[in-house]
């Protein structure tokens, strides 16, 4: 009966695991197209720009936005 409950216990945090795994968002440099992570500042493969200060604001946003998601204001 233990061992029932033990191969159960994995075989659901082995399903939980994937699930989380399949949360992930595939974050992808515009430029160059090579994965990124989801807070890098900058592509390590072509070193474009990935985030950057809003002048009003001082937050660190999306490089590709054309306005700010915190103040509103334009981003270009």
């Amino acid at each position: 009966m233990l061992l029932i409950f033990i191969v159960a216990a994995i075989f659901l945090s082995l399903i939980l695991f994937d699930e989380d795994n399949n949360n992930k968002k595939d974050v992808r440099c515009p430029n160059c197209n090579s994965k990124v992570g989801e807070n890098d500042i900058f592509c390590a493969v072509c070193k474009s720009r990935l985030m950057v200060n809003c002048k009003s604001c001082g937050k660190i946003v999306d490089a590709r936005w054309s306005y700010c998601p915190y103040c509103s204001k334009s981003l270009k």
